[in-house]
């Protein structure tokens, strides 16, 4: 391109270790619903990738002890370890 953007790139590969307490599976799917409407709040991803209502999601997010303002890539990856065991307890 000319003139060249100015952005950074990058690839992230997430190595988590075999534990016995965390559901791999539905860790990876509860990051990639979080990031599928990446400009959107975490509360609102909640909401549309796990049909949850608006009071659940956001309970959710306050057992995170994060603002409801909060967008998935403020998040750790313990953070979404967490989030998922939360949004399991819920269903």
């Amino acid at each position: 391109f000319t003139p060249k953007p100015k952005v950074d790139s990058a690839i992230l590969h997430i190595d988590i270790n075999k534990r016995e307490d965390i559901d791999i599976n539905f860790v990876s799917s509860v990051i990639k619903k979080c990031f599928a409407m990446r400009r959107k709040t975490l509360q609102n991803n909640l909401v549309n990738g796990f049909d949850l209502n608006k009071d659940v999601a956001q309970n959710c997010i306050l057992k995170l002890k994060k603002s409801l303002l909060v967008r998935a890539e403020e998040l750790t990856l313990d953070d979404f370890v967490q989030l998922s065991n939360i949004i399991k307890e819920h269903n």
